[in-house]
């Protein structure tokens, strides 16, 4: 077996092993034929509240760098690099800022085990990555847009921040108003109120 054979080989079945200890049973036969691929698991982002990451390995707590970028990309779903990395980093040059962008993500990637963005020209939260901010899922009935953290160094992002947290309470709004009119609808005004 040539080198590259080999560890393609080894990394394979330490695959199978993780795979293993991270569902909870027990060693995996090496001649197992199904390799999965970590990268490909869900995560799920929550950014309302105390900004946190859940994945198989466990909640993982996101700094607050890590929570901005990625609630720019849960609530927007695509944003430009060159626009990220000056938002995060307004008193850096632009050629600065995208290497502080790309460290930032590598040291993410390698903290939550995940590629949770995908990263070329535009940027957008890998596919598997979930958020409590998703359309269809049920809002939190409480806590505001990535825990009441303070990014007033940020000014872009701090300013767009204030619009998101305000639109966060008009859907919480919005969503009551419904479901007191489907109970008001259906004869049930004690609940209604």
């Amino acid at each position: 077996m040539d080198g590259g054979a080999g560890v393609l080989a080894h990394s394979q079945a330490s695959r199978r092993l993780r795979l293993a200890a991270i569902g909870g049973r027990g060693p995996v036969d090496p001649s197992c034929s199904l390799i999965v691929d970590f990268r490909s698991d869900s995560l799920r982002l929550h950014l309302i509240g105390e900004p946190r990451c859940e994945s198989a390995r466990g909640i993982t707590r996101l700094a607050r760098l890590d929570a901005a970028l990625l609630l720019l990309l849960a609530a927007q779903q695509e944003q430009p690099r060159d626009r990220v990395a000056a938002w995060l980093w307004p008193g850096a040059a632009q050629s600065n800022a995208n290497l502080n962008l790309r460290q930032r993500l590598f040291k993410l990637r390698r903290r939550l085990d995940h590629p949770v963005v995908e990263a070329k020209a535009v940027l957008r939260l890998a596919d598997g990555v979930q958020t409590d901010l998703d359309q269809g899922q049920p809002l939190p009935p409480d806590g505001e847009l990535l825990g009441g953290l303070d990014f007033g160094d940020l000014e872009a992002f701090d300013a767009w921040l204030t619009d998101q947290r305000d639109a966060l309470e008009q859907r919480r709004a919005d969503a009551l108003s419904g479901e007191a009119a489907r109970l008001e609808a259906r004869g049930a005004y004690a609940e209604a109120i």
